[in-house]
């Protein structure tokens, strides 16, 4: 390179992104990448470049090493356009003697070509990273702009261990002092310099060899974290690559024993483990590092020489007497003790929104959220499902169908920093997409009980679909505040009377509306604030433009002045301390207003809810919808006492937690954990196994053991993560408040509660609290599933088990006589996409496993009594001798028989109530402890459990050929000690034996009965299409048409069913006379009052009925034919009806 070149900056290739300059955004993170030669840099770099990640990144390369082979012409995309942005490097190796030219070059690329979201510095084969890190860590110069993320490095799975014993990589100034032993190689340096470690071409060595690998790299550097990839492919660039934050937070570092010197002699890991530190003892440590790294000494050795070693890394932390916490990193001789953050903008709780997308399929719920993560610049496209390229439904399948299938959780920050007010952070929005499909009804159910907000969306051209009501009355179950968001206005047809209307006549909760649409030439152009008094007019593109009160047209501000009327006048009827300010001044603050409407939503149980409207695909009305989540939605400390399940009973957490529960007869004051989780999904990541969702209830969940109250044993995460869709971000720990995810956990499931403790173990008192799992429904359908070797059934079974652990509500069974698995679940589209995983992602082939067609669950029952029968067991299990036994009576389930549900001893599980009765005479807590589990099977509470664990067993699967699960019994078990029924010897494990035995042979002496599910069926269709549906679900299909609504007719005629009654609830619900709604633009009235005039709209209908499942499979097909595909169908599990006549003799002649 010729001499007057030297000082010029090195050019750069940029990807993925805009050249835009934004001067107030965050510093930007710069990552290192090194490794030695052959390590597969050059592919890495390869892969980044062209990803379609959405990220803007630099890339510093050097011309001498491995990015010579990169080509010439990589691109970047600005507006579809091509543009050639590649130029050589032109400082070849920056990281020793030309480093202050590598400031240069970052100074020049902030200034020419703005900011970044990451900068990657690729270093050649040969460097010495531990030179350059210090440069970007603390110089002050680039303080402003930069900050040093990390240093990856990659290490080549073939020829690592080679290179770490190759005598020629030797690097002088590190091996003065050994003069004998293994020397220090360039790739030792590498290594111990490494946030993280890319173990690369895997697929060239076999499993042994990467173990061999792995174990040398970590006896080097201990502290590292270990991937391992294939041609350089990573599943993801954040928290795998970029976004380390590896020299401003440390993550749980425990004492490791990751640094065997017979491993490797020239470095290794050492962990030193300090004791809670005054204020002084920080000062010590801080002198102690100062005299290791600085003066070469030793303290506490009194013979003064030079050290014989070097320090390379260092992370540390350091816990205070006064509950706080010091981080310290350092490389080389540099180090720095500092405060610790909180991994979180905000650490406040009340900054934080952990809220759920609930609609009917189809209302725009994942539209509505990718442009929420796009404006919240969380992302920096806009995902279509058309495209298939949305973050929330990240499933193939699910991009493939364009509905969500799981309910996909993402975080992101709203406002951005830039907008927020003076002295306010942005609020952690949590947001959970939530499936409208009726048929993955468990994922809204598991993931609303974890909410404590909620966004309603309603398509405005349909109102309240038969989905929105039965999501709704969830939410109202968990007692979740919501405020509804009316989409679709740019859509023909779409009415804000027709959904304002149909949330009170339907819904139960009346509507605060905050907004009216803007219509120009019935057209929707934007919407007026009625909070703010202000128009809000957006272009073609979706850019919002402000518009006074003053300015906005006569008849809008009229329609501006009586919705803001109404508003006020509502709220001063049920907020005297509105009441108060309206009654001295008519002109009623902004601030007042907007405090109490968030009251009466977070206060009035659903009976108010926010009113917003816009058009999602269109970019209109997103940025107001996520200013009122933060304004109006509740935080974690807004929301009541969590229940919590307790050996004894149930409590309230806060109450377990500040010691006013008792247990087994004395009060709890002690501090039992410092933090407790629900884990309410768990994903099978391609990558990185079993992912569990966590939402922390309190304190704080970390990288120590939890234990786990349902499996009662302990279990320790690897990693904590951040999570955004398919892509996540690891961080220390996950706080209270938040919802986060989890690796490593091998056996924890949905509903599973986790305990991080402080002392070695958890308290016995509090080993079995448990938040409240979610119910799972009953199966209605299933698929069979018939492998043809035993290595395929080995497959099949690892497939179905962690199917099953992902979602509990696909259950399955083996059937030994058939040679054949049966795969259960909620609805055909269930079992489809189950269908599509097991093959697709466990990679079922079909010339293995033979998959049948979806068919039909039926359930047994009993048609007369049975009983009672006495099971006594008396045989070793478990390798246990001992004794136990019950007594079990079977009758068919009654409707009055619900009314045995109040007593403490009766449980309701898949239809069945199991009633438990317990006499007198166990024996006392003093008797002869033959082991601990006797003991602990003295305690009523212990029995009742596992009683209850015997029948449900007992139950899943009925005496006759299909082995159906037993339905609408009422089991009643007895337990008589002076019966024997408790023996000295008896464990739980004998005493569920004797209970799931009784129950079995109970059921099987009783005369059963065939169980069919019948499913409600909602069907919305032209006018003109109702008669000849209604005769096809009847006469052909066997169905009971339970009403006929027409659509256009009923919000209007609504109003005057409702009585008049005290505030605007009547006898029957919302008082409809009393509810504001905005004219529509092809309305020619503008009272509620006036008839309504459809404007030349098609008049639709709904029909309601009963249907069997097995005659409705297909049916979504059918109507399409018979409505030209103008129809809207929901089913959902509705009742089991016992089957008779002709239709059981044709079910059983067809087994």
């Amino acid at each position: 390179m010729e001499s007057d070149e030297e000082d010029a900056p090195p050019e750069l290739v940029v990807a993925e992104g805009e050249n835009e300059t934004d001067e107030g955004a965050a510093r930007v993170p710069i990552t290192i990448v090194t490794g030695y030669l052959g390590a597969g840099k050059t592919t890495l770099l390869h892969y980044i470049l062209t990803a379609e990640h959405g990220k803007k990144i630099a890339v510093i390369m050097n011309e001498f090493g491995d990015s010579l082979d990169i080509e010439k012409s990589l691109t970047v995309n600005k507006d579809g356009e091509s543009v050639e942005e590649w130029l050589e490097v032109g400082n070849g190796c920056i990281c020793c003697s030309v480093k202050d030219t590598g400031v240069n070059a970052i100074e020049s690329l902030m200034a020419k070509k703005g900011k970044f979201d990451y900068i990657l510095l690729e270093t050649t084969g040969l460097a010495d990273p531990g030179n350059l890190a210090p440069l970007f860590w603390v110089d002050e110069g680039l303080a402003s702009t930069i900050y040093l993320d990390g240093v990856v490095t990659l290490v080549d799975a073939k020829n690592i261990l080679r290179s770490l014993d190759d005598p020629a990589g030797r690097i002088d100034g590190h091996d003065e002092d050994h003069g004998h032993g293994p020397v220090m190689t360039t790739a030792h340096v590498q290594v111990s310099h490494a946030d993280v470690i890319v173990i690369n071409k895997a697929d060239l060595v076999d499993e042994h060899e990467i173990q061999r690998v792995r174990d040398r790299v970590q006896s080097i550097n201990g502290l590292a974290k270990v991937h391992v990839t294939r041609q350089s492919v990573v599943p993801q660039l954040e928290g795998f690559l970029l976004d380390l934050h590896a020299y401003d937070g440390v993550e749980e570092l425990e004492q490791t024993g990751k640094g065997h010197s017979h491993l490797d002699g020239t470095i290794s890991t050492v962990s030193i483990a300090l004791p809670v530190l005054s204020t002084d003892g920080v000062a010590e440590v801080d002198k102690w590092l100062r005299s290791v790294l600085w003066e070469n000494e030793l303290p506490g050795d009194d013979e003064a020489h030079e050290a014989r070693f070097e320090m390379h890394r260092l992370k540390g932390r350091l816990r205070l007497d006064s509950g706080h916490e010091k981080m310290i990193q350092g490389v080389r001789d540099v180090f720095d003790i500092f405060d610790r953050s909180s991994p979180w903008p905000d650490s406040d709780v009340r900054n934080i929104r952990n809220i759920g997308i609930i609609a009917h399929v189809d209302a725009g719920k994942t539209t509505t959220t990718e442009r929420m993560l796009y404006y919240a610049g969380a992302t920096r496209y806009l995902g279509n499902i058309t495209h298939g390229n949305t973050v929330t439904d990240f499933l193939p399948l699910e991009r493939q169908r364009g509905i969500t299938i799981q309910s996909a959780v993402v975080t992101l920050h709203w406002p951005v920093v830039a907008d927020c007010p003076p002295a306010e952070s942005p609020k952690s929005i949590n947001l959970i997409d939530t499936p409208g499909h009726t048929d993955f009804a468990f994922e809204v159910y598991r993931a609303v009980a974890e909410l404590d907000g909620a966004v309603a969306i309603l398509d405005s051209t349909r109102g309240v679909e038969a989905n929105t009501e039965r999501v709704w009355a969830l939410a109202r179950q968990y007692d979740v505040p919501a405020l509804f968001y009316l989409n679709k206005h740019d859509m023909e047809g779409a009415s804000m009377k027709l959904c304002v209307q149909e949330m009170a006549s339907l819904l139960g909760t009346f509507p605060l509306v905050l907004q009216i649409p803007w219509w120009e030439r019935e057209a929707f152009v934007g919407h007026v604030d009625v909070v703010r008094e202000v128009g809000i007019k957006y272009s073609s593109t979706g850019k919002p433009s402000m518009t006074g009160k003053d300015k906005l047209p006569p008849e809008l501000r009229d329609e501006l002045k009586k919705a803001r009327a109404h508003l006020i006048d509502m709220l001063a009827e049920n907020d005297e301390e509105l009441l108060e300010e309206f009654s001295t001044d008519e002109n009623v603050s902004m601030g007042s207003i907007k405090r109490s409407v968030r009251k009466l939503t977070l206060s009035a149980k659903g009976r108010f809810s926010p009113v917003f409207c816009g058009a999602s695909s269109v970019n209109m009305g997103v940025q107001p919808l996520l200013d009122g989540v933060g304004d109006y939605l509740p935080s974690p400390a807004d929301r009541p006492g969590l229940e919590v399940q307790l050996a004894s009973g149930t409590g309230v957490l806060t109450d377990l937690i500040e010691g006013d529960v008792s247990f087994k007869g004395r009060e709890c004051r002690e501090r039992p954990f410092s933090g407790i989780g629900h884990v309410f999904k768990v994903v099978d990541d391609p990558q990185r196994g079993m992912i569990c969702f966590v939402r922390v209830y309190y304190g704080s969940l970390s990288l120590r053991e939890m234990w786990n109250t349902r499996l009662q044993k302990s279990e320790r995460p690897l990693n904590i993560m951040q999570i955004f869709a398919d892509k996540n971000t690891e961080i220390p720990l996950l706080s209270a408040g938040h919802i986060g995810a989890l690796t490593g956990l091998k056996f924890a499931r949905t509903g599973d509660t986790l305990i991080s403790f402080a002392g070695k173990t958890v308290p016995e008192s509090f080993r079995d609290v448990r938040i409240k799992p979610p119910e799972i429904p009953p199966a209605v359908a299933f698929i069979s599933l018939t492998p043809y070797t035993k290595t395929a059934t080995d497959q099949l079974q690892d497939a179905l088990s962690r199917l099953s652990r992902v979602d509990p509500s696909l259950r399955h069974h083996y059937d030994q006589d058939k040679g054949q698995f049966i795969l259960s679940g909620l609805g055909t589209m269930h079992l489809e996409i189950a269908r599509g995983t097991l093959k697709d992602f466990y990679r079922i082939k079909g010339q293995d496993v033979l998959i049948g067609d979806i068919e039909v669950e039926y359930a047994e029952t009993v048609v007369e009594p049975s009983g009672p029968h006495h099971e006594h067991c008396n045989r070793v299990l478990n390798s246990k001798a001992g004794q136990a036994g019950c007594t079990v009576e079977v009758f068919p389930l009654e409707d009055d028989d619900r009314n045995v549900l109040g007593s403490d001893a009766c449980f309701e599980h898949n239809g069945n109530i199991i009633a438990i009765s317990i006499l007198p005479g166990l024996p006392a807590a003093t008797a002869p402890k033959v082991s601990r589990n006797a003991t602990k099977l003295l305690d009523p509470a212990t029995l009742q459990q596992q009683l209850l664990n015997g029948a449900t067993a007992g139950l899943a699967r009925g005496p006759s050929r299909r082995a159906a699960p037993v339905r609408k019994c009422l089991v009643r078990m007895t337990l008589d000690p002076a019966r024997g029924d408790v023996h000295a010897t008896s464990t739980p494990g004998h005493v569920q034996w004797a209970a799931q035995h009784a129950v079995r042979a109970a059921v099987a002496r009783a005369r059963g009965g065939l169980l069919e599910p019948f499913m409600r069926v909602v069907a919305r269709l032209p006018e003109a299409a109702a008669a000849a549906t209604q005769h096809d679900l009847t006469a052909r299909r066997g169905g009971q048409v339970l009403e006929v609504r027409n659509l256009a007719d009923d919000v209007y005629s609504a109003a005057g069913a409702a009585g008049a009654g005290a505030g605007p609830w009547g006898a029957e619900g919302v008082d409809l006379e009393r509810v504001y709604a905005p004219p529509d633009p092809y309305a020619s009235v503008h009272s509620l009052r006036d008839a309504p005039k459809t404007g030349g709209r098609t008049r639709w209908v709904e029909i309601v009925a009963r249907v069997p499942l097995k005659d409705m499979l297909l049916y979504d097909e059918q109507l399409r034919e018979l409505t030209g595909g103008r129809k809207n169908l929901t089913m959902e599990p509705d009742t089991l009806e016992l089957v008779t006549g002709q239709r059981l003799k044709a079910l059983e002649s067809a087994m």
